[in-house]
């Protein structure tokens, strides 16, 4: 009877060794692969691929064959269409900075890729984000899709306040009747 005591013992102060070291270890890799901030203007493009968005995953449409291809090419592998290294950098930037805008919409509670719009050729209902029609093929011109963008994206933020308690500008009114603050996760029955 005494040695099933110590036993148990044992299993129970082994146990509780094993949890500390396994959340020792959890707590030390959390530390060492933390997300770097973006510190300056050059280092803008490293910071934001690392945040679940990867250029290579970016594509464009050839204007000259209509063939899906990297955003990054500088020549289109289908038809050979060259383009200017600058139009191509400021496609780059452009996509950029849209991806930033909607990590700042998503602080705002703003989800623009649950946002649809209407295909000017077939009629259907689309991605607000689609730069090309999943159902008849058209291509839309980027600065247009750009311009809807930026016109939802301003209709959503029109209702937007101020938190007091943090500051953030993107308390936004929910379901429950109240001002909803992502930032700091409070509700608020009235804002100005």
């Amino acid at each position: 009877m005494l040695s099933q005591s110590r036993s148990v013992l044992e299993a129970a102060i082994v146990g509780a060794v094993f949890v500390f070291i396994v959340s020792l270890c959890v707590g030390i890799w959390k530390m060492f692969n933390k997300k770097p901030e973006v510190q300056d203007a050059k280092n803008m493009r490293q910071a934001v691929t690392l945040e679940d968005f990867s250029l290579e995953n970016e594509t464009k449409d050839c204007p000259n064959c209509s063939k899906t291809i990297k955003l990054e090419a500088k020549k289109c592998h289908f038809c050979g269409q060259i383009f200017q290294s600058e139009k191509v950098e400021q496609q780059i930037e452009q996509v950029i900075e849209e991806h930033q805008r909607q990590i700042e919409d998503r602080k705002c509670g703003i989800f623009l890729e649950n946002e649809t719009k209407k295909c000017p050729m077939c009629a259907e209902i689309i991605n607000l984000l689609s730069k090309k029609c999943e159902l008849c093929g058209e291509i839309f011109d980027c600065a247009e899709v750009a311009k809807q963008i930026e016109v939802r994206r301003s209709e959503l933020r029109k209702g937007l306040k101020i938190c007091p308690s943090c500051s953030n500008p993107g308390c936004y009114f929910d379901y429950t009747d109240s001002y909803w603050c992502p930032n700091c996760k409070k509700y608020f029955p009235k804002l100005s």
